[in-house]
């Protein structure tokens, strides 16, 4: 009895959380302003279709210290629903590779689950950051070179996230790009 009660309970609770933190008129949304909306489209959008980057380049300044702020990668929510997202994506990869012929199966096996989430989730937290480093440079090249350049003499040891060579090369190159 008891179980069925917190089974009742874990059924309807979770979607409704779920449900509220995806809708953009929740708490968490209405307190931010429209520019810092514009940034996290920007920042997780899959497809950019919707004209993401011009929302957040058309608000210039109001919006250069969080893209600058969003070079070290994503918070921890955000990757924490990156997470989820690439732990479903391994689920969907799962039943996709199951319903394979035994042959194709060893010609293309899947990797563990782990490892499958981490690379996402990193490819995401690159994403981002590359992101924001665009964004900064178009709305305003040279704070944004005088930024990255701080940035990656800050980190000397290694310790922001999405630094991996590529994105730190980009950082660099744009840097050093002359005015």
């Amino acid at each position: 009895m008891r179980r069925k009660r917190i089974l009742r309970l874990v059924l309807i609770a979770i979607p409704a959380l779920v449900a509220g933190s995806c809708n953009p008129n929740s708490t968490g949304n209405r307190l931010r302003s429209p520019s810092d909306r514009a940034v996290s489209r920007w920042l997780t959008c899959e497809e950019c279709l919707a004209g993401e980057l011009d929302s957040v380049t058309a608000s210039g300044g109001a919006t250069f210290g969080r893209l600058i702020s969003s070079l070290k990668g994503p918070p921890d929510s955000v990757l924490a629903r990156s997470r989820i997202s690439a732990g479903d994506a391994f689920v969907r990869a799962r039943r996709a590779f199951d319903r394979l012929s035994p042959a194709d199966r060893l010609l293309r096996p899947l990797t563990d689950s782990a490892t499958f989430v981490e690379r996402q989730v990193s490819n995401f937290s690159t994403t981002y950051s590359t992101r924001a480093a665009r964004a900064a440079f178009i709305i305003d090249p040279a704070r944004a070179r005088t930024n990255f350049s701080a940035l990656i003499n800050a980190d000397t040891t290694g310790a922001l996230r999405p630094l991996n060579p590529a994105f730190r090369q980009l950082l660099d190159s744009l840097a050093t790009v002359p005015p």
